[in-house]
């Protein structure tokens, strides 16, 4: 697993990710702050079409807007 904590962010928050496996951008819906093993944060998301799993990875004054409580 390559997280180390995740913290939920705003149901009604939506993040542009590309999707891989779609090979285009798609809109996730709530996507989860994780924060990975090298210390660096991103986004976590699945995509509403092919179902995979997304990740954007975000400097950390961008988490710290996104969850407060970091």
């Amino acid at each position: 697993m390559p997280t180390v904590q995740s913290y939920k962010t705003n149901p009604s928050h939506t993040e542009k990710m590309f999707c891989v496996k779609c090979r285009t951008t798609v809109i996730i819906t709530a996507p989860e702050l994780v924060k990975l093993k090298n210390n660096r944060y991103a986004l976590r998301g699945t995509c509403p079409h092919a179902g995979t799993v997304c990740y954007k990875v975000i400097s950390e004054a961008r988490a710290k807007q996104l969850v407060p409580s970091i």
